[in-house]
């Protein structure tokens, strides 16, 4: 008898996904046969779409992909705006 998976990573979800989709699964039911498993740990059903997605289109690894570009924090991301509709407006940037 299965038992639920307590403790999972998301990269082995990947890979159980790869493996799955392998076998000709479609998303759905990948994410139906994964819910059994994982429970509330599950992946959502966007996320799995997502990743067969990427291994019909040739993917391989199962690991996430790093972020392109500088991460910027929400106080720089607000700055950002403020400068740009002052720009806009002809007036001096707003006080956040």
């Amino acid at each position: 008898m299965a038992v639920p998976l307590n403790t999972c990573t998301t990269i082995e979800q990947h890979g159980v996904v790869r493996f799955l989709w392998a076998k000709n699964m479609a998303a759905k039911d990948i994410h139906k046969e994964m819910l059994a498993m994982y429970s509330e740990h599950c992946l959502s059903c966007q996320a799995i779409h997502n990743w067969v997605q990427k291994f019909s289109e040739g993917r391989t690894s199962i690991e996430d992909e790093q972020s392109v570009g500088r991460w910027r924090s929400p106080c720089q991301k607000r700055c950002n705006v403020s400068k740009t509709s002052s720009k806009q407006t002809g007036g001096s940037p707003s006080t956040l």
